[in-house]
């Protein structure tokens, strides 16, 4: 099942992806958006994800030049803490700008204050790897086999 939204009157500038076969959602954020689209698009992944379903979560940001500042970076890391229950897989953020990819790494640190998995990338085959290796982890941790090490 291949599960696809958006662009809608709710979310206009969100499209999101959903792909049960590569365990992935994506959630891309196109044209003139703010921190309450970014808001959105994170609650928009949690509730798409909220029957359980564990997947990496890619949020693309590179069809936006948007960027948020410091204090809503922080905001938006803490929306995802909040959701960890659902968002339960490993999340990349895709930046182009240097300016959006700094401040994706400042997000992916506040996440990970909160003992979540998300990192910052610029492309997507970067993503990728990582998104996989940590897959991998997650999957080997539940079985208890996973020793605590590399990928």
């Amino acid at each position: 099942m291949h599960y696809r939204s958006g662009p809608n009157d709710a979310l206009p500038n969100i499209r999101i992806e959903r792909e049960p076969k590569s365990h992935r959602l994506r959630v891309a954020l196109n044209g003139a958006t703010t921190t309450q689209d970014f808001a959105a698009a994170i609650a928009a992944a949690g509730a798409a994800l909220a029957d359980g379903s564990s997947h990496a979560v890619v949020f693309d940001l590179r069809g936006s030049p948007y960027a948020p500042r410091q204090h809503e970076a922080q905001q938006l890391a803490e929306q995802l803490a909040q959701l960890r229950h659902v968002l339960t897989g490993p999340i990349a953020l895709l930046a182009e700008t240097p300016l959006q990819f700094g401040v994706a790494r400042m997000i992916a640190s506040f996440a990970e204050a909160a003992a979540m998995a998300v990192a910052a990338f610029r492309s997507d085959a970067e993503a990728e790897v990582w998104l996989l290796a940590e897959l991998r982890r997650h999957a080997s941790e539940r079985d208890g086999s996973g020793a605590a090490g590399g990928p």
